[in-house]
């Protein structure tokens, strides 16, 4: 289980360092490509501190099920925190250039909603047993966000003009 969250923690500093490169070299970007450059920043630095978080607790010295229970506190809080700002700006900047809805956002608020729901649920008790694997797949779910947001950047930087000179 380590090893597969240290594998999350990698996949999301990649992320994170492929938001930093775009925002230093795509400074006149549209609106939609810097929300989507927050919102990958936002969801891979969460990924990178969540997948480290049970570890740290178990090593630390804290049980094990308290570790699981406090990193899925630590997710629900976190990703409902994250997907309120750039979920309200999102929606008011579409409404303000008239783009429809993109067909993917349903799906994106279903893969942020689930684990919100989910580990809550089990920070508060529910499913004990199963924790540590609703935990991983609440954290592969998040990181799935980010590859779809990643995949929409990259288009968008690609389908931007470079800014003029």
């Amino acid at each position: 289980m380590d090893d597969l969250l240290l594998t999350f923690a990698e996949v999301a500093v990649a992320f994170a360092g492929f938001a930093s490169i775009a925002s230093v070299l795509g400074r006149q970007r549209s609106v939609q490509a810097r929300l989507r450059l927050q919102m990958l920043l936002i969801y891979s630095l969460s990924v990178l501190f969540l997948s480290l978080l049970p570890a740290a607790g178990i090593r630390s010295g804290f049980p094990p099920a308290a570790s699981w229970r406090s990193a899925s506190a630590a997710l629900a809080i976190s990703t409902a925190v994250a997907l309120a700002g750039p979920l309200r700006r999102l929606s008011g900047t579409l409404r303000a250039s008239g783009v429809p809805y993109t067909r993917y956002l349903p799906l994106l608020l279903a893969l942020q909603l689930g684990p919100i729901v989910v580990c809550g649920a089990g920070a508060l008790g529910a499913w004990q047993d199963q924790l540590p694997i609703i935990f991983v797949l609440s954290l592969a779910a998040l990181l799935f966000v980010s590859a779809i947001v990643f995949a929409r950047l990259v288009l968008a930087l690609l389908a931007d003009p470079p800014p003029a000179a």
